[in-house]
């Protein structure tokens, strides 16, 4: 190694791979590892807002009480910033720890939807670079979640891959390092425990704590009609009447039923992205299948829906709901040698 490169490597902090989710937020450093997996929330103190300061902005795990915080800024939605200001508060402390005693801020590599509008796009690379990085790159996501499921995205054959995260369903068609056509639709994962919460607090009179939700969400997951298993779960959430903590059993039938508009509407922009696909992808993609990534993939029935829809094959991928970062580090550890940080590579695999 050379006397210069030894003194870049001094000089210069880890270089970091942000995979920055509606629901959660992942950073991986560059010979660290994986320095945040985190919810994707802040908090609005309020002994600072009362102070007559303009409250500080802390990354926190919500809770349904809302204790100890007067206001939740939401960083993002529908898997795009929302928020310039509340991202960065929410990147900034994490940049900070991740860096090391260099002179030369780090750089990131950070992912964002297929159908990510331009103004889109720079407010992310806005919010990181408020948050303390000196330059930024971006990533289609699906690529990227791509990349850490396995798929060999150099392949001269198409590849299907459906990430269903927490504000986005993103699907890409992938060749030879590219994405080739994609779809996307803001509904996932993030709205069907709030449609359960609406169900259950119209038919028993129960409000759901929101943890409650997620889990009996998580567990039941998307049941077809003709494919009930009759399985239950106890949750917990409030009275309305009487105002006390109650418990409350909701079928899987229930569940389905509630969760029902918002995927219906997920499958169709599945359906609509693989009718229109070329007689040659559609080839080529219905002898590799479709790969399913993020935290939708984890729910129950998500894989059959989804084979039922497309008439293709799904399977889930090793590590779902970190696809995404592992690939986007991958891509940061083989970056040097691809010419990442050249002024020409602004967005990779567009």
């Amino acid at each position: 190694m050379s006397i210069s490169h030894t003194l870049l490597n001094l000089i210069s902090d880890p270089d970091l791979a942000l995979d920055l989710g509606t629901a959660n937020t992942r950073i991986f450093a560059l010979g660290k590892g994986l320095v945040c997996d985190r919810p994707t929330l802040i908090r609005l103190d309020s002994e600072s807002k009362s102070s007559g300061g303009n409250g500080s902005l802390n990354p926190v795990v919500s809770d349904d009480a809302g204790t100890c915080c007067v206001e939740f800024p939401a960083p993002l939605k529908g898997g795009v910033v929302a928020d310039i200001d509340a991202a960065a508060s929410l990147l900034r402390p994490v940049i900070r720890r991740s860096r090391g005693f260099g002179l030369r801020p780090p750089r990131v590599l950070a992912c964002t939807p297929t159908d990510a509008t331009p103004q889109e796009v720079t407010a992310l690379e806005t919010s990181v670079k408020l948050a303390g990085a000196s330059n930024v790159k971006v990533v289609p996501e699906p690529l990227a979640a791509a990349v850490g499921a396995g798929l060999d995205i150099s392949s001269p054959y198409a590849q299907a891959l459906i990430d269903i995260g927490d504000g986005v369903t993103d699907i890409a068609f992938i060749r030879s390092g590219f994405v080739i056509d994609k779809a996307a639709v803001r509904l996932a994962c993030g709205l069907l425990p709030p449609s359960l919460r609406r169900l259950v607090a119209s038919r028993y009179g129960v409000v759901l704590y929101s943890r409650e939700a997620e889990r009996v969400t998580r567990e039941l997951g998307v049941v077809r009609a003709c494919h009930v298993l009759g399985r239950t779960e106890n949750a917990l959430g409030i009275d309305r009447l009487s105002g006390r903590e109650t418990c409350v059993t909701i079928s899987d039938e229930e569940v389905s039923e509630a969760i029902r508009p918002i995927v219906r509407f997920m499958m169709e922009t599945v359906r609509h992205a693989f009718r229109r696909m070329p007689e040659r992808v559609a080839a080529e993609v219905i002898e590799g299948g479709i790969l399913l990534t993020g935290g939708g993939a984890c729910l129950p029935g998500m894989q059959d829906l989804i084979s039922d829809v497309t008439g293709i094959e799904a399977r889930v991928a090793a590590n779902p709901l970190h696809a995404v970062i592992n690939g986007a580090s991958k891509m940061l550890e083989t970056g040097a040698a691809t010419g990442l940080w050249s002024s020409k590579a602004s967005a990779i695999g567009l």
